[in-house]
């Protein structure tokens, strides 16, 4: 049975921050100044190499081949680039009217534009784009034919355009042009990259989490990015650094009790590395924000908050990396360089798109999560850093939707970017929960900070309903003249 969450007080307090509600009291939040210890990595190495190979074919298109094989491990990689029979993508015709596109002449930023049904738990609908060949991708990105790689294996169903670091295997010097499927907690991001001889592992079924290449050196690893943090999102997915050991990144805690099994204790590894690595990509993504607000114009006090908020999540970041180290039993763990390359410019659209996704719904999402993965710890260090987090990711997310009701005060046409941002973000946390694993956990683990799958589920689904959801209503619900009289920041 779900436990009583408290989502009630979590919508009052965006409402309040907004300043749609009266007689609220003052906001506050956490902050910590602990300092680092050790910490390391370790890792098996799987050979990397695709045996009895098999060709994914395209939908629709009987006996066309997607250029994509999946190997016998689960690995998909990339043999040969052909065109798609079918380059539209998937999803099923926009039936409303009213939305932010209601016809697919409305998507015309990208080749073969459809608008879709992006319902949620409201009725939404947005812009997806397709492709025939790789020149319909742009940037570093390569284009996906939609075909059926079997259940469990990660491969799009419908054309789309892929981010990658190659174009074929034969780029790779003897490895694997891989797919990867990352649940980031933002939506299934399909990438590509090179396999290498250092890889932990080729397949999810290697990790029941995901295998993506994020290691030392682009090694792919098993990654679990369940919690929390503003993620640091570039040409749509969430970007993250590499695991190196480092003692300069770890938090002074207290060592943890020997109530786990082995297979537990690893699990709690792994969750705290990928909050760790979640943690720190949230720095970047606040001062990204910061440069947007200064680009804004927007007021003093709003500049304030995110740069308080970009130290925030460096002692996030550090508490994290402390716990991956003391449940792996390692040495010292930090992150290597993180790519910020294509970052973004600073042109209100992709500030506002980027705040509804990254401050609205994703640091909303993880200060609720963060605060059940507290009330059902048990660790002395680990309830701790959950509540400093918990607390801090609201006063984040409140940032996020001050800054929406100030953009909208300031610029009533806004709104339409905002109601769009808002369809999109809700279609992905949808695919997002839906593809969520489902593992089991004891109730020993969640005593340490991780949560059982089912129950994290429920936890966002309601969360996305009785919270983001009313509060993105009371947002854009209201007269465009009433908000510009009444926004206060």
């Amino acid at each position: 049975m779900m436990m009583d969450l408290g989502l009630d007080r979590f919508r009052l307090s965006l409402l309040c921050a907004m300043g749609l509600l009266a007689a609220c009291g003052p906001q506050t939040g956490s902050t910590d100044t602990n300092q680092g210890t050790e910490s390391s990595s370790e890792s098996g190495v799987v050979a990397t190499a695709c045996e009895g190979a098999t060709p994914i074919m395209q939908v629709n298109a009987e006996g066309v081949e997607t250029g994509w094989l999946l190997c016998a491990s689960g690995a998909i990689h990339r043999d040969a680039a052909v065109e798609c029979v079918d380059p539209t993508p998937g999803g099923a015709a926009c039936p409303y009217e009213g939305m932010a596109c209601e016809s697919d002449a409305d998507c015309d930023a990208g080749p073969f534009g459809r608008c879709v049904d992006t319902s949620f738990f409201d009725q939404s609908c947005g812009c997806v784009y397709g492709c025939e060949r790789d020149a319909d991708c742009s940037g570093n990105t390569v284009c996906a034919c939609g075909g059926d790689a079997g259940e469990g294996n990660a491969y799009p169903s419908a054309a789309r355009c892929i981010p990658t670091t190659c174009t074929l295997s034969a780029d790779c010097d003897a490895q694997m042009c891989a797919m990867s499927s990352l649940q980031d907690g933002c939506g299934a991001n399909y990438q590509a990259a090179c396999t290498t001889p250092q890889d932990a592992c080729q397949a999810d079924a290697d990790c029941d989490v995901d295998c993506h290449p994020e290691g030392p050196g682009g090694a792919w690893e098993c990654v679990d990015y369940c919690c929390c943090g503003r993620p640091f999102i570039v040409e749509g997915r969430a970007r993250v650094a590499s695991l190196r050991a480092r003692v300069d990144w770890g938090a002074s805690i207290e060592d943890v009790s020997e109530d786990l099994s082995d297979e537990s204790r690893a699990r709690a590894a792994e969750h705290w590395r990928g909050a760790a690595l979640m943690e720190h990509a949230s720095i970047p993504s606040f001062a990204r924000f910061s440069l947007q607000l200064l680009a804004g114009g927007a007021p003093p006090e709003l500049l304030v908050e995110a740069c308080r908020a970009t130290r925030d999540e460096i002692v996030h970041a550090r508490r994290c990396f402390a716990h991956a180290a003391r449940y792996a039993d390692a040495p010292a763990l930090g992150p290597g360089a993180l790519d910020v390359h294509g970052r973004g410019a600073n042109e209100l659209e992709a500030t506002l798109t980027a705040v509804v996704h990254e401050a609205c719904v994703g640091e909303t999402l993880a200060a609720i999560e963060a605060a059940a993965a507290r009330d059902r710890a048990r660790e002395a260090a680990v309830v701790r850093t959950l509540e400093v987090i918990a607390a801090d990711e609201l006063r984040h997310a409140q940032l996020g939707w001050r800054t929406l009701r100030w953009a909208l005060a300031e610029q009533p046409s806004a709104r339409v970017v905002i109601a769009r941002a808002f369809a999109a973000a809700l279609s992905e946390a949808r695919a997002s929960l839906s593809a969520a694993p489902r593992r089991p956990v004891d109730a020993n683990a969640e005593g340490h900070g991780v949560l059982d799958d089912a129950t994290r589920r429920e936890l966002l689904a309601r969360a996305l309903q009785e919270v983001v959801l009313p509060c993105a209503r009371a947002l854009l619900g209201e007269g465009v003249a009433d908000a510009r009289a009444r926004a206060r920041v």
